[in-house]
């Protein structure tokens, strides 16, 4: 199996020895941190406008029982009699109080059905959806002992999606008769993406889409080649990240066995 990332190392060597991929790196670190930046700002407009909306409500509420008992005459709490006697002395503002009821009604249909779209139309129907399917077979090297770890993402969803990050963690444990030994950690892949998978700069998986990752991992070099005798089973934990360029993420967890005599 060709050194992928040795293959990769030696091409961003001599593509002006490193400086245009040092370039786009930054580049790609500088827009992601513009887009944390919008999203936070993002937020505390959203969370400025339910402020609002809560202290309008408010206001709304109080100036109509105000305007109620101003005009009906009846007495209630010291607060609303205070008001009422204070707008049947001012009844300029009465039209006022009914220009604000206008306005919060048509901003709260407004707003509503906004929220409506995003919850149910868009949340549910047209909602980003990312399956991740992990499969494994044992391939036995003269030099090192080598699991290709298959992982294919397929876009389930009605909306296009841009994959940003996948990353994928592995821990072995040697099978025995009497249960799994405990899982240990040994390789971690940052970026799947970037190492193993060609894709051009507006890379995006279309609905129903779905991509393949071959990913190797090398086994001799932390467990020995000791353990792997003919007869030995490996099980190996994978945990995969997917993320995309809207840091919405997906992940999965599978446990895959191959055995050494299967080869």
């Amino acid at each position: 199996m060709p050194d992928i990332r040795g293959e990769k190392k030696v091409r961003d060597t001599f593509s002006g020895f490193g400086v245009i991929s040092m370039g786009r790196r930054f580049c790609e670190g500088l827009r992601v941190h513009l887009r944390v930046v919008s999203w936070r700002l993002w937020n505390w407009y959203v969370h400025l406008w339910k402020l609002a909306l809560v202290a309008l409500g408010m206001i709304f509420i109080i100036l109509l029982l105000a305007h109620i008992l101003s005009l009906k005459g009846v007495s209630g709490p010291l607060m609303a009699t205070i008001l009422g006697n204070f707008l049947a002395k001012h009844e300029q503002m009465l039209p006022l109080v009914g220009l604000a009821k206008d306005v919060i009604l048509t901003g709260a249909t407004i707003v509503a059905g906004i929220w409506s779209y995003y919850v149910f139309i868009k949340g549910r129907t047209f909602r980003p959806r990312l399956s991740i399917n992990v499969r494994m077979h044992y391939v036995c090297g003269r030099r090192r002992d080598v699991a290709v770890v298959r992982v294919s993402i397929r876009n389930e969803g009605r909306t296009r999606i841009r994959p940003a990050l996948a990353q994928a963690a592995f821990s072995y444990g040697i099978l025995s008769e009497n249960g799994v030994v405990e899982f240990r950690p040994f390789h971690v892949v940052e970026n799947m993406l970037d190492e193993y998978y060609r894709r051009t700069e507006r890379f995006a998986l279309e609905p129903q889409d779905e991509m393949h990752i071959d990913v190797p991992v090398p086994l001799s070099l932390t467990m020995g080649s000791e353990l792997l005798t003919q007869d030995t089973t490996i099980g190996i934990h994978v945990k995969i990240k997917v993320w995309d360029i809207g840091y919405r993420c997906w992940q999965e967890n599978a446990i895959l066995q191959t055995s050494v005599s299967e080869v």
